[in-house]
This record gives C-alpha cells, sequence and structure tokens, in this order.
C-alpha cells in the first residue's frame, strides 16, 4: 500500500469481508469483495507509477494477509481471480 499502509489495508479488508456471509458452495461474495480489493490496490499502484514487477511482487507479499483477513483459502481466490480475468 502507500507507505507503510500494508495494515490498515488488512484490517479494512477483514472488516469488510466480515460483513458478509463465510465462504461456502453457496455464498462466494467474500472471494469477490477480495477480487475487488486486489484489483483496486494494483489500479492504485499503477496510478503511483509503481513498476509492474514491484507492484505484483509487493501484491504478492500481501495477499497472503489479506486471504487470512477474509477467511478465503489462496486456491479458491485464484481460481475466481483467473475467472475473473486476473492474472
Amino acid at each position: 500500500m502507500r507507505a507503510g499502509r500494508s495494515d490498515q489495508a488488512v484490517a479494512a479488508a477483514g472488516q469488510t469481508c466480515q460483513s458478509y456471509p463465510p465462504v461456502s458452495p453457496r455464498s462466494g461474495v467474500r472471494v469477490e469483495v477480495l477480487i475487488g480489493i486486489v484489483d483496486a490496490i494494483a489500479r492504485m499502484w499503477a496510478a503511483d507509477k509503481v513498476p509492474a514487477k514491484e507492484g505484483g511482487d509487493r501484491l504478492n507479499a500481501l495477499l497472503p494477509q489479506l486471504l487470512r483477513a477474509c477467511q478465503v483459502d489462496a486456491e479458491t481466490f485464484m481460481r475466481a481471480f483467473e475467472a475473473a480475468g486476473g492474472e
């Protein structure tokens, strides 16, 4: 995130995700919310002119914390992210 805001982003993601039912075969809204959060972070970094490789490295470092905060497993997230057109 911007200069040391990772903890705040993770906390905000967790609060947002807790507003929705846990991930289950009947509900994937937390996964969708998390995809939106990841997309917003990537767009923010792009707007801040963060080089793509650096942004990818930052996101890879931040993603496990976001997954834990939203109680989403990595495999479920990656399947949905790829299906949504992520890389």
